[in-house]
């Protein structure tokens, strides 16, 4: 059976023509990037799976899947597709 191969087997070395200016016009480093959340509207659940099974608001059918329909959550079969 081979030996196990460690990591260090596997990267090469910066060769000697490769400067620090060349690895930064390449983006080898990495960017400063500030992300702003003020304007992020939080997701909004599309489909729910219940513990127990609860009542279609449509229908009333109990169910442990249920699809958003608007503002409601509905079984499959009363889902507006």
């Amino acid at each position: 059976m081979a030996e196990d191969a460690s990591l260090g087997d596997f990267a090469s070395e910066p060769s000697e023509d490769e400067s620090d200016d060349e690895t930064a016009e390449r983006g080898d480093e990495p960017a400063s990037v500030t992300v702003s959340t003020d304007d992020v509207e939080p997701a909004t659940a599309t489909y729910r799976v219940a513990a127990t099974p609860e009542p279609c608001a449509e229908c009333a059918t109990e169910t442990t899947r249920l699809w958003r329909d608007g503002e409601r959550f509905v079984c499959g079969d009363c889902k507006d597709w």
